[in-house]
């Protein structure tokens, strides 16, 4: 039996960090703050909570030489209800803020073109967000289902805009009066072999964003499908991934991130130990990115990058793990999926 239990949570973290450019008297200063404090435990037995303030100040100085100084505030709660062994539900709500860069707040006017100006906006405000997820899993014997639903709204949100005046183009940086993100996510896994031998995974997404500015509205709807393939053998295992192009709105830019696809072997000789070898992008010519205007009439551009060194790149990995420190009793852990293989990157 585990005996209800609550922690309290608190802690303080600072960053300084100054810059300066050769052969000028420009430089930058930046000052980071946050302190948080929480509580985590449980209520009866089948409701564990968390639930956390922060408070972040950021302080910093452009390359123009303007103060900017940002507090915000970022409360989390996290409430989930264990509705049996195998099962349960989860809510997460969230409050994230992200501050523009120096880059993004310095002026600096530029003509990519004779019709075609881009300067960055010093009056950027940051951008608040408001994140409220869904998320049920459901373990049997040997099959795995995890849906999420999830809702973000974003207010003034730091997005690329563009605009016409006097026959010139501009491009900007900045504040969206909102942003909607809607997403609904499926993962499964499927075991059909003992000792979990074989494990046949599959993620799929389909996003939805809104946005609005100046008066104007557009939205974009995008999808994601991820099949995968794990092996584990004794102290040997194997994994096949692949993952479609994926399209992701920002401002009224929209840029196509290219398919993924990976194949990994790796070998555990000792349980702290583990080397590997695989290879990204297989039969591919090149990694390529693609952006495009979305959702402006001022003008229609699409650019490609390609990297051809990252196709067909062959890695090799090697990962000793040095145990120390002391563990930590848990109010309660929630249902997990324990995965065994011992792949080089991080799995969905």
């Amino acid at each position: 039996t585990i005996k209800p239990m609550t922690k309290f949570l608190v802690g303080v973290r600072y960053a300084y960090n100054t810059a300066s450019q050769k052969y000028s008297d420009l430089s930058t200063t930046t000052n980071e703050l946050y302190t948080y404090a929480g509580l985590n435990g449980m209520i009866g037995q089948k409701w564990n909570y968390s639930l956390s303030l922060g408070l972040n100040g950021n302080f910093f100085k452009d390359m123009s030489g303007h103060n900017h100084h940002y507090y915000y505030f970022r409360p989390q709660l996290n409430v989930a209800y264990f509705i049996d062994r195998s099962s349960e539900l989860t809510l997460n709500y969230e409050v994230n803020t992200l501050n523009p860069t120096i880059s993004q707040l310095t002026f600096n006017p530029y003509y990519k073109d004779i019709d075609y100006l881009y300067a960055g906006n010093p009056n950027l405000r940051p951008q608040n967000s408001h994140a409220i997820s869904l998320s049920y899993f459901k373990g049997f014997r040997k099959f795995i289902i995890n849906p999420v639903v999830s809702y973000t709204y974003g207010k003034s949100q730091i997005a690329p805009v563009f605009s016409t005046k006097d026959g010139v183009i501009n491009e900007t940086i900045d504040n969206l009066k909102w942003m909607q993100y809607y997403k609904a996510s499926l993962f499964m896994q499927w075991m059909p072999l003992s000792n979990n031998l074989l494990r046949l995974r599959l993620y799929s997404e389909i996003m939805y964003t809104r946005n609005s500015y100046m008066g104007q509205k557009w939205n974009h709807t995008g999808y994601t499908i991820a099949p995968s393939v794990y092996l584990n053998y004794k102290k040997w295992s194997a994994e096949i991934f692949y993952q479609t192009e994926t399209e992701m709105l920002s401002g009224q830019i929209l840029t196509t991130r290219p398919s993924m696809a990976k194949v990994e072997i790796s070998y555990r000789p000792i349980q702290t130990m583990t080397v590997g070898i695989g290879i990204r992008y297989p039969f591919y010519e090149s990694w390529k990115q693609t952006q495009k205007t979305y959702g402006t009439k001022a003008l229609s551009t699409s650019t490609v990058e390609r990297i051809k060194n990252n196709a067909n790149m062959v890695y090799v990995n090697f990962v000793y793990t040095l145990p120390f420190g002391k563990p930590s009793k848990s109010p309660k852990q929630k249902i997990t999926n324990s995965d065994k293989d011992s792949g080089i990157f991080n799995r969905l």
